[in-house]
């Protein structure tokens, strides 16, 4: 009897460890399911679910696997599968990621190992390269940007049909600027962004731009985009003045940057001819003076300096440039010149007189009542050099007008303005005639200087020995007319003469030689 209660007892106790076990798996499943990610997939953006599945499907694969290895293991430790194990099989279920933010990229972002921006609307990219307007990376407001798959591009840059640079920095479009590539070159862009070929004006001056490789072109002449030929140096820049190039001398003007063909030029106080290359050649006619000034002692100064009538050529030479010598006479035709200017051509007979005496005589006197009394100093002959552009004339020191400092070449701008096409209003047509006059009517004894090998002249010397050992300043100006305006003007100056007739040796051999050359 007792036996039977005892084997009651132990089967009952035994279902309710069936039972215990039973609540306890239930439990457990329940616990799992409690801590599983709560948030609907339903309520995801799309492209985080898809995000989302691919993450859990690894891992569930990945956790599939190791089941299945512990199981064999299991299998193998236990082949028989005794009674004895009794460790319940659990089913497996997919482990909770630790989930980051699933907000999807708006704006800028930056790349943290190739530190490059993109740019991102609800997570995506713009696709294909593209100039558009976006919020200012790290900045306020708006600007264009290029970009390629979202991503912002810098450096130089094709699009539209040319390059375009944007500064590394600031990723914004550079205008109007000479800049250096992501390859080392140098590329100049204009005042639309785009790349610059030919010639481009940058910086105060031009330069040009090689259609083909865009780069800068050095030392070369080039046809630009209008037809026209120019001179770029060797640092780049638009040429002006003398230029060698290919072995030649070639001068381009200041203001057109055009080649000089057919013209006189003189730099350095020496005349030179440019041909129809534009190639600098010697003068012939100053070859010609130089040849009769070596014939001299070597230790004159001489300053010479011819103008055509016909063609406005002038042909110049100074022994030493930039020297400037004492007119001595000379400058008389300038006193008058002036008078005639202050009244309008219209001399009372007693400045008749004077101006008389000084151009046919040299009378010192009537220059010395003339300057002081009419044109109120010596000082106040800077009016006609201003006026004519004579920039090289100073009147002379302590009322001394001739001690006028003046060169050939500044002579001969007051000579154009007598006796050529005047380029200025300064004297009028009776002025000139009454100048003329006076010139063409020397006194005999001064029949010397210019007018040598010449039959008809205008003439006006001067000759002057200021301070001892008395050596003379001899000079000559005047105009030779050769009919049909084929005439030309003169000036020659020279000093350190001794005796005086040395320098009217020197004038009159460049005076003959020229009138032979025009």
């Amino acid at each position: 009897m007792e036996r039977k209660k005892r084997y009651k007892l132990y089967k009952q106790r035994k279902r309710w460890c069936v039972l215990a076990l039973s609540f306890g798996i239930i439990s457990l499943g329940l616990a799992q399911n409690a801590n599983a990610d709560e948030t609907p997939v339903s309520d995801l953006p799309k492209a985080s679910v898809i995000a989302e599945s691919s993450t859990n499907n690894a891992q569930m694969q990945t956790n599939s696997g190791k089941i299945a290895e512990t199981a064999t293991s299991q299998s193998q430790n236990n082949p028989k599968n005794e009674p004895g194990n009794d460790t319940p099989s659990l089913s497996v279920q997919p482990q909770a990621n630790d989930t980051k933010d699933q907000t999807p990229l708006n704006g800028w972002h930056q790349d943290q190992s190739t530190k490059q921006w993109t740019y991102y609307t609800n997570g995506q990219t713009t696709q294909g390269r593209d100039y558009v307007n976006l919020p200012t990376i790290n900045g306020q407001g708006n600007n264009w940007y290029l970009v390629d798959n979202g991503t912002v591009l810098s450096g130089v840059q094709q699009w539209a049909g040319t390059y375009y640079y944007f500064d590394p920095s600031t990723y914004l479009r550079v205008d109007n600027n000479y800049v250096q590539s992501q390859w080392g070159l140098w590329y100049m862009f204009g005042q639309d962004g785009r790349i610059a070929t030919k010639v481009y004006q940058w910086a105060g001056t031009y330069y040009y731009f090689d259609p083909s490789t865009y780069l800068r072109v050095d030392h070369n002449y080039v046809q630009s985009q209008w037809g026209d030929w120019y001179m770029f140096g060797n640092d780049g820049r638009i040429v002006s003045g003398l230029y060698d190039w290919m072995g030649s001398t070639y001068y381009f003007d200041p203001v057109t940057y055009l080649k000089v063909t057919n013209h006189y030029l003189s730099f350095n106080g020496e005349s030179h001819y440019f041909d129809k290359s534009g190639i600098m050649q010697e003068d012939p006619l100053v070859r010609q003076w130089k040849t009769i000034i070596n014939g001299y002692a070597n230790n004159h100064h001489i300053l010479i300096a011819l103008q055509s009538q016909k063609d406005g050529a002038i042909h110049e030479y100074a022994s030493v440039p930039g020297y400037r010598l004492p007119t001595a006479s000379i400058v008389k035709v300038a006193i008058l010149a002036q008078l005639l200017h202050n009244t309008s051509g219209n001399l009372n007979s007693y400045q008749q007189e004077l101006a008389r005496k000084m151009i046919q005589n040299s009378d010192n006197n009537a220059a010395d009542i003339l300057v002081d009394r009419y044109l109120g100093g010596t000082s106040n002959m800077q009016a006609i050099y201003s006026a004519l552009g004579m920039t090289q004339t100073t009147p002379g020191q302590g009322n001394h007008w001739a001690r006028t400092l003046t060169t050939a070449t500044d002579q001969l701008k007051l000579l154009n303005e007598i006796f050529s096409n005047p380029y200025s209003s300064y004297l009028n047509d009776q002025s000139r005639e009454y100048i003329k006059s006076l010139m063409g009517s020397v006194s005999g004894d001064q029949h010397w200087g210019i007018s040598a090998g010449s039959s008809q002249y205008y003439l006006k010397n001067g000759w002057s020995a200021f301070f001892a050992p008395w050596t003379w300043y001899v000079n000559s100006i005047g105009f030779i007319p050769q009919g049909n305006n084929d005439g030309y003007s003169i000036a020659v100056l020279t000093d350190n003469n001794l005796p005086m007739s040395v320098g009217v040796n020197i004038i009159e051999s460049i005076a003959r030689s020229s009138k032979n050359y025009i």
